[in-house]
């Protein structure tokens, strides 16, 4: 696992943690912006862009790594944690660990109970039209007919980094994150002993079981707050609306 680092040190700490696919990119546009105020701590994980020859194991290797690296690194306690998608179970799994890990922490479209039939189908296509979703060729297609959507598109730099970085996402990273993050992983009780103040946010297109899984999380902690964002569908508010996205860590 990579980190990679902006500001200084003396400021708050804050932590984003990317989705399956993507890497510390993912808020490139946002580095410049809390740089001036936080450190911001960007993971790439493993089996991922510049990491992307190092096996991805499980979620709780994920939230083990993040959580040793902030003890040797003696960071402050993180003011907070943002996590998108794959991302955000790791966070849940830290807290989990270490129920102090954060003043608050955003937990986006993430699952925390199996989902074995979603992980099939995602496999099933992983299978069979692997060349066809990650290969460069596909990526630059991607971006292309993204110029024609409704929605914010990418920056040029976020363009440039999706096109060199999805293609060299491994089948078997992707076999690993279904097989862990969709098939297997549960919440774990020990959530019940968080300090951590938890948001979470989803987009109103996204698929049942994220809405289910914040109600699971709430029959946890009472104290949960739920957040909709109307129109969007998965992770689309921190890809694709940067400004909205700074205007919700902010008013967090």
């Amino acid at each position: 696992m990579i980190f990679n680092t902006y500001g200084c040190i003396e400021n708050p700490h804050i932590m984003l943690i990317h989705g399956a696919g993507y890497g510390w990119w993912n808020f490139i546009n946002y580095i410049d912006a809390l740089s001036k105020s936080y450190y911001v701590i960007l993971p790439t994980l493993d089996g991922h862009s510049e990491d992307s020859q190092t096996p991805y194991i499980s979620t709780e290797h994920c939230a083990e790594q993040i959580i040793q690296y902030i003890e040797k690194k003696s960071c402050k306690k993180l003011h907070l944690l943002y996590g998108l998608s794959l991302g955000g179970q790791i966070i849940l799994e830290m807290i989990s660990l270490k129920p102090d890990i954060a003043d608050k922490a955003i937990i986006d479209g993430s699952i925390c109970y199996p989902q074995p039939k979603l992980a099939k189908t995602a496999k099933f296509f992983i299978k069979y039209f692997y060349n066809f979703i990650f290969s460069e060729t596909a990526c630059k297609i991607q971006m292309f007919i993204l110029k024609f959507s409704s929605k914010k598109t990418f920056s040029d730099i976020q363009k440039q980094m999706y096109i060199k970085y999805i293609p060299v996402l491994k089948k078997e990273t992707l076999y690993s994150i279904y097989n862990t993050y969709m098939a297997s992983y549960y919440l774990k009780p020990e959530i019940k002993n968080s300090k951590t103040d938890i948001i979470y946010m989803y987009g109103s297109k996204e698929m049942k079981c994220v809405k289910l899984s914040a109600e699971k999380l709430k029959n946890l902690l009472p104290s949960l707050r739920i957040i909709e964002y109307k129109g969007l569908n998965h992770g689309e508010l921190a890809l694709y609306y940067p400004n909205k996205f700074l205007a919700m860590l902010n008013s967090l």
